[in-house]
């Protein structure tokens, strides 16, 4: 007799093929629904494969499901994927899919329509106007509530389009749908309703008073709690948080914290159920639901797994993920003051802290260290050293600068450094505009000597414009006694006619159509006994004539077009016609002169997650893949993709996964590449 097996149908593996973890604060994907149509034959719209207008390619002769279809298939095209696309044919047929929506969805399969509005988020479909209309023409009249659920997170997705008017209308709606079903009805399909109905009032800026809706809600949680895996529990665990946030009635109150009692019961019971991220952001929803004292058993449970997690389990949890769990797991200690939890809790914040806090600020980490330390003196039992010391690693010194602490072009400043010998150093750090090119290291003079070229400045460049030739101007210091000859070496070759003044001018001297190259102005101070006489070349300056010569000088400068600095992980040359991005780390040559650059490892990025309003900073090295920069925004590579758009929106490219930063230019052109979701049929 052939040994029993559990067998899962399709749908369901592949299902859990395409979960994935969220952070805390995130709502939960909706599981995907059955691709189902309304079969009944007296329906033409749905009499589907025989329709004389399939063949016409016409959108406004399609059906509910042709519709459905064409829609999913307009997905498929990466053209098509990005919300931003210009093209007129993507507009037009996406204006033509919702206009053909509006007219059918009062009509349509629930199913369908949950389908197409998909379609709609995930092609970030922009017309308000049109998406209001549709949606004021859904009918929510005698739906089930797992419909209503799918179709509140659908609607959801949609909420930037639709705006917080629509989005607080249509909600209101679906609390009264809500009322026509009992608890019974609403069972697991409970907490991703309260949590969408929380995530639309968080959205619209309303005041979440306390409902009959959301009572039943947290009621029918209560209830189903017994029966929920999980996912379930995480979910309702997070709802029931933020919605005591805003609740003001005491009623409502009392019913959450003991909706919250049943979750606590049955999450510490099935903790070994959890992934160890899941089992991270329940306990930090409870210990806010319930306080540090009756999470302590919770507390214990948490200490132990991560105890027995291996680097790889948490690889999801990013640093805000473990400095929530830290602080909640330090809160717990401290309340229940048990040896057990204490000895557990200490190499569990010490596993906590170990890696992937780089993002978080140092004052965070600074407060993080003093509760740590503030604890330990108050217990004896367990070793709290390890934990401190992963903390204490990450602050001050060792903490890696932020990028306001690396020299940036909008904190350029001209300043003299003096040196042993009496004489200073000219430093021209980045220019105040990033696009402006960079002066360097100018050449010794002694503290207290006055220039007689002040501008141009040693080693400054001219800007070379939309000609081949540049204008250059030549300023000196006018305080200075005695007659002034100068003249100009253009690139080694002869130089011009000397130009000589009695007396240095006020005015700034310009020297027309000067071609790109290394040039050289120099000019000297002469005095004369004869007061008529004046040199008439610079070899009347030279040798025992009548001119004495008390003061030279010279500058070179370049004339240049300016050019982007094309940054690397190792140092590189700047050229004063260099213009440097912000974020660069910057090394000067104080003694001899020149500057070189790099990008800092690690640096700090805040890519733009498709759908989501808040950035997470990511550290970046140039060894740091896409998956790793995915999973530290705790997302996977199996659900999203980084790509790489144009600024025009005509062309993109999607990152590999296993791309590196240094591979992929991340850093140059980071402002260019957001993350999302794949474009496929189900999440």
């Amino acid at each position: 007799m052939p040994s029993p097996c559990l067998r899962l149908p399709g749908g369901a593996l592949r299902s859990f093929a395409k979960s994935c973890r969220t952070m805390f604060h995130e709502l939960r994907v909706p599981p995907p629904v059955a691709l189902t149509i309304n079969q009944r034959k007296d329906w033409p719209l749905t009499d589907l494969e025989r329709s004389p207008f399939a063949q016409s390619g016409s959108v406004s002769g399609l059906n509910s499901l042709e519709l459905t279809r064409h829609a999913e298939r307009l997905l498929q095209r990466r053209a098509h994927a990005e919300g931003r696309r210009s093209g007129r044919r993507g507009a037009g047929e996406w204006a033509g899919v919702a206009s053909r929506f509006a007219e059918l969805c009062s009509q349509m399969d629930i199913d369908l329509c949950i389908r197409l509005l998909r379609c709609f988020a995930r092609a970030k479909y922009t017309d308000g106007d049109t998406l209001q209309s549709l949606v004021r023409n859904l009918s929510t009249v005698g739906k089930t509530p797992s419909n209503l659920t799918c179709l509140s997170s659908a609607l959801l997705s949609l909420r930037e389009a639709l705006g917080e008017e629509e989005v607080k209308a249509v909600f209101r709606r679906f609390e009264d749908r809500a009322l026509e079903h009992s608890k019974e009805a609403w069972g697991l399909s409970s907490p991703l309703m309260l949590a969408n109905l929380v995530g639309a009032s968080s959205f619209a800026k309303v005041e979440s008073d306390w409902s009959s809706a959301r009572s039943l809600l947290v009621g029918a949680v209560a209830q189903h709690a017994g029966r929920m895996g999980p996912m379930h529990l995480e979910i309702s665990a997070y709802a029931c948080a933020r919605l005591q946030r805003s609740c003001k009635d005491p009623a409502g109150l009392q019913q959450i914290l003991g909706a919250a009692t049943v979750l606590l019961d049955r999450g510490t019971n099935r903790a070994t159920r959890f992934l160890p991220r899941g089992l991270l952001n329940f306990f930090v929803a409870m210990e806010r639901l319930l306080g540090p004292s009756k999470v302590s058993d919770l507390a214990l449970s948490v200490a132990r797994r991560l105890q027995r997690c291996v680097p790889e389990d948490l690889e999801g949890c990013t640093g805000g993920d473990r400095y929530r769990s830290a602080l909640c797991l330090l809160r717990a200690c401290r309340a229940e003051r048990s040896p057990a939890l204490a000895a557990a809790g200490a190499e569990a914040l010490a596993i906590l802290l170990g890696e992937n806090l780089s993002a978080l600020p140092p004052h965070a980490m600074r407060a993080l260290a003093a509760r740590i330390q503030d604890l330990g003196t108050c217990d004896d039992a367990a070793d709290w050293s390890k934990a401190l010391k992963a903390c204490s690693a990450l602050v001050p010194d060792s903490h890696p600068q932020p990028d306001s602490c690396l020299i940036k072009p909008s904190m350029a400043i001209r300043e003299a450094v003096p040196r042993k010998d009496g004489t200073a150093i000219e430093i021209f750090r980045s220019p105040v505009h990033p696009r402006t090119s960079m002066e360097l290291v100018g050449e010794k003079a002694s503290v207290g000597e006055s220039k007689l070229i002040l501008v141009p400045k040693t080693g400054q460049n001219v800007a070379l414009a939309d000609g081949a030739l540049a204008d250059v101007s030549v300023k000196f210091n006018s305080a200075l006694p005695g007659g002034l000859a100068f003249w100009l070496e253009v690139g080694g070759s002869p130089s011009t006619p000397m130009n000589c003044f009695e007396k240095v001018p006020t005015e700034p001297y310009v020297w027309r159509s000067v071609p790109e190259g290394n040039h050289v102005i120099r000019a000297v101070l002469w005095k004369t006994a004869d007061s008529s006489m004046q040199p008439k070349s610079k070899e009347d300056l030279e040798g025992a004539g009548p001119f004495e010569v008390t003061h030279a000088e010279k500058v070179d400068f370049f004339v240049h077009r300016p050019e982007d600095f094309n940054p690397s992980y190792d140092w590189r040359k700047v050229e004063p016609w260099h213009r440097l991005p912000e974020g660069l780390e910057i090394s000067m040559n104080l003694q001899e002169g020149g500057s070189q650059a790099r990008i800092p490892q690690p640096w700090h990025w805040e890519p733009r997650v498709v759908g989501q309003e808040e950035r997470q900073r990511v550290a970046v090295n140039a060894d740091t893949t896409m998956s790793d920069v995915l999973q530290s925004l705790g997302l996977s590579d199996s659900t999203h993709e980084v790509v790489w758009c144009q600024e025009s929106g005509k062309h993109e490219r999607v990152l590999q996964s296993s791309w590196t930063a240094a591979q992929a230019d991340l850093f140059r052109y980071q402002k260019q590449i957001v993350v999302r979701r794949f474009a496929t049929l189900v999440d």
